[in-house]
């Protein structure tokens, strides 16, 4: 699994020029998946439409806590004391 970040909003129209932005970081396998998770939970949130809106980015973000974190696991699985 990646961490992704996607920022999408919806299309403007004259009513709404410049319409909000939403950002979400999710975990996913692919950027494939990142969008479609991003566009269910927006549905979800914020009664937003698939069809009416625009993904602007997806970014995949580096976590810089996974290696720490999986140091501290590996040294107490080796902990017999």
């Amino acid at each position: 699994f990646h961490q992704c970040q996607v920022v999408g909003r919806a299309l403007p129209t004259e009513a709404d020029q410049h319409p909000k932005i939403y950002r979400m970081k999710l975990w996913a396998t692919n950027e494939v998946r990142a969008k479609s998770k991003f566009w269910y939970f927006l549905r979800k949130l914020k009664k937003v439409k698939k069809s009416n809106d625009q993904v602007l980015a997806i970014k995949e973000v580096q976590s810089p806590f996974f290696e720490v974190y999986f140091l501290i696991k590996k040294k107490k699985a080796h902990d017999f004391s």
